[in-house]
């Protein structure tokens, strides 16, 4: 268990720490100062290109409204997402946060995590938005399926909310498993 727990935190942190370089790229913060939402799509394409795990990326206002995206999703655009676990968590001190388990509003509407940073314009010092990808549950259930405990034994993860974040044996699409969280 405390293996499996470091090598899930060393998984997340990664995602953080990729993000957060990400988030300070000159390209990135100039088109998001000037709200440019092409420019800012083409950074946003690069980094789902470059992480497989991102399934989608996207860019919101210090308010939580979004307003770039990759790929681009009409339904989601100048939508507020204020009310979200992964804005309340970044906006709370404006630093990085990794969120619970919910369903994007983009189709399709996966249940995904997000991981989100602010985007701190550097000689201001003032914050431009938030920078966020989101993770397919898919990709954090293939992290947990080469762990074998004896020979019918497995590890599942739950959020910080206690909801089924990855299960080897489950399809996290299908529905939500409150079940796990009530456990001890």
């Amino acid at each position: 268990a405390t293996i499996t727990s470091a090598l899930v935190e060393r998984k997340f942190q990664g995602h953080l720490d990729t993000l957060h370089l990400f988030s300070k790229l000159p390209d990135l913060v100039r088109s998001v100062e000037r709200h440019d939402e092409e420019a800012t799509r083409k950074s946003l394409k690069a980094l789902v290109e470059s992480y497989p795990q991102a399934v989608r990326a996207f860019v919101a206002d210090s308010k939580g409204t979004l307003w770039s995206d990759y790929p681009k999703a009409p339904e989601s655009l100048g939508e507020n997402f204020s009310h979200r676990d992964w804005y309340k968590g970044v906006s709370k001190s404006w630093q990085p946060y990794i969120s619970e388990i919910y369903q994007r509003n983009a189709e399709p509407k996966l249940l995904l995590i997000a991981v989100a940073v602010p985007i701190i314009h550097e000689r201001h010092g003032n914050v431009l938005g938030e920078l966020v990808y989101q993770i397919s549950l898919d990709s954090v259930t293939q992290l947990l399926q080469k762990i074998k405990i004896g020979e019918s034994g497995y590890v599942f993860l739950l959020d910080h909310s206690g909801n089924l974040a990855a299960h080897p044996k489950l399809d996290l699409q299908e529905r939500e498993y409150p079940e796990y969280g009530q456990n001890e």
